[in-house]
């Protein structure tokens, strides 16, 4: 019995697929390279400096280097890639949220879950916010959603273009725990069936013969 290794160039942007028992974390994202990798970006949310949970960059809705949205009325969302979910698993996150006290009626912080790119739902409504804050740790329980694709996304909406200058809302440290795994742009679902790990591009397929 021969055991034989398929290597299969893919688009280079393929980044963190790794369905393998072995992967205690499956996906992780600090934000560290400067980049919000494969996620999709709206309204103000960039990855900068103005504060982080661990190490020097976080996810953040603000404008880099007054480090406030006070831009008058915005919103946006960060939403990260496609989520193929296998088993029991949950998505978890940092969160720090620096606005004005009557947040809820203004600047309010949702927690959004799409299934097979359907329409968004809100899981975590009104985030703890005001402009006294702290890194706290949430989680995303992504089990309903066993068997199917699934994106979250983080939404900000400023409500008004009054009182706005605070830091706003940042992210740190996503990261899954559990068979889940972000897949790339193309077609990943399939791969993933197939017990392809994608990493860094490259697809590595097992085949006995």
């Amino acid at each position: 019995m021969k055991l034989k290794l398929l290597v299969t160039l893919v688009a280079a942007s393929a980044l963190a697929l790794v369905p393998t028992a072995a992967a205690a974390t499956p996906y992780s994202e600090g934000f560290e390279s400067g980049a919000a990798k494969l996620w999709t970006l709206t309204g103000l949310w960039n990855v900068n400096d103005c504060i982080a949970a661990s190490g020097t960059y976080a996810l953040v809705y603000n404008v880099h280097p007054q480090c406030n949205y006070d831009v008058g009325y915005s919103n946006g969302a960060a939403t990260t890639p496609p989520i193929v979910v296998q088993g029991p698993s949950s998505l978890n996150f940092e969160s720090y949220i620096q606005t004005e006290q009557w947040c809820g009626a203004y600047d309010v912080a949702h927690v959004l879950v799409s299934v097979n790119d359907g329409p968004y739902n809100v899981v975590l409504n009104n985030l703890e916010c005001g402009p006294d804050s702290a890194w706290t740790l949430y989680s995303v329980d992504l089990t309903p959603y066993v068997g199917n694709s699934v994106r979250v996304q983080f939404y900000f909406d400023t409500g008004d273009g009054w009182v706005n200058n605070y830091l706003g809302w940042a992210i740190d440290n996503v990261a899954i725990s559990g068979p889940a795994y972000p897949t790339p742009e193309l077609g990943s679902l399939a791969l993933a069936g197939a017990g392809v790990a994608v990493v860094a591009g490259v697809a590595l397929v097992n085949r006995r013969k």
